[in-house]
């Protein structure tokens, strides 16, 4: 197993990075550090396969800590920040560059590139197929985290409503809010699963699983009726029908 260390002071993403780690069955258990000086001192005297740093850290950024890192430690960055990814990608042990919150997926792809590069810097020549143990599955996700203001914010997944489009803003209407979201229609359909969710019209995404009534050219979800655009129509009766809510000759 490879080992790895998470340079987080936020309890929230270090449990998530924490738990990805865990459902991979690539590591063993991560050393955690809130702060730059913490991880520097142990980094001294170790050298992980992986280092998960965080941007914002409390003393230094995460940029200034690696300035002084040895440079044979790949290191998937980890940041709210979408403007720093050129910055970071011209550091050489920067393998993979991530934007909280991310999926698991998204983890495991950084977490395939840092072990490329650990073996090249190591000298290690490795068949892709060896170099890549099986992962495990993640249980589908409960929740999500949204730009409300300039925080993130949780949403239950199964307690999303719809997502309704309101000029450069989505009002996201769950079953004890209504609440502004600072994201675009096509950013919030890309983080929904869609599995469950799906974009029935240029201003709705609706939960399926809040679905109680379907018609040609509308639909409820909850006690809100809802109308199914034309351009969306065909999506939205195949995605029924793969739900098995209508039959696949009902259009």
């Amino acid at each position: 197993m490879y080992s790895c260390i998470i340079v987080e002071d936020d309890p929230v993403f270090i449990d998530q990075i924490r738990t990805y780690c865990d459902a991979s069955t690539l590591f063993a258990p991560p050393a955690i550090y809130r702060t730059a000086m913490e991880a520097f001192n142990i980094l001294g005297s170790v050298n992980p396969d992986l280092l998960i740093l965080d941007y914002d850290l409390p003393d230094i950024n995460g940029l200034d800590l690696l300035g002084i890192l040895p440079p044979n430690i790949p290191v998937v960055m980890s940041t709210i920040h979408t403007d720093k990814a050129a910055t970071c990608y011209n550091i050489d042990q920067v393998a993979d560059y991530l934007v909280k919150p991310y999926e698991y997926t998204r983890f495991l792809k950084a977490v395939r590139r840092a072990i490329e590069k650990r073996n090249r810097l190591s000298g290690l020549i490795q068949d892709p197929a060896e170099s890549a143990p099986s992962v495990a599955v993640l249980p589908p996700k409960k929740y999500i985290y949204l730009r409300t203001g300039r925080v993130k914010t949780r949403f239950m997944l199964d307690e999303i409503i719809y997502a309704e489009a309101f000029g450069p803003f989505v009002k996201l209407y769950s079953l004890n809010s209504v609440m502004a979201i600072n994201m675009r229609m096509a950013e919030i359909e890309q983080e929904l699963p869609g599995d469950t969710f799906i974009r029935i019209h240029k201003s709705y995404i609706i939960n399926s699983q809040h679905l109680i009534r379907l018609e040609k050219s509308r639909l409820q979800v909850g006690s809100v009726k809802l109308p199914i655009g034309i351009t969306y129509r065909s999506k939205t009766i195949k995605f029924m029908a793969q739900l098995g809510i209508i039959e696949s000759d009902d259009e």
